[in-house]
């Protein structure tokens, strides 16, 4: 069970990140535009990462901020596309 969703950030010679979500995945489009909305370092593909991964976890652990440091689970970083509950749904928004 979860709410899988991804984020993919493409650098300048088309290798990307996936930032991955699994309880968050409904809401993840809105963060993603929450992050991007701060209109910072957009041209630096590793802080603009780092920047949306934040954003992510802001939104994850509203709660309690300081869990995200202990937490095993619930957020990822890769360079493939984990699971993604969203995908067909957002391409089909597009």
């Amino acid at each position: 069970m979860g709410d899988r969703s991804n984020v993919k950030i493409i650098d300048g010679t088309d290798k990307a990140i996936f930032l991955y979500c699994h309880w968050c995945g409904d809401s993840l489009l809105k963060t993603v535009h929450k992050a991007l909305s701060r209109k910072q370092r957009w041209s630096d593909e590793s802080y603009l990462s780092r920047i949306v991964f934040c954003e992510m976890l802001r939104y994850g652990y509203r709660d309690n901020p300081l869990k995200a440091f202990d937490d095993e689970c619930s957020f990822g970083i890769s360079s493939y596309e984990p699971e993604n509950e969203y995908r067909k749904k957002l391409l089909s928004e597009v």
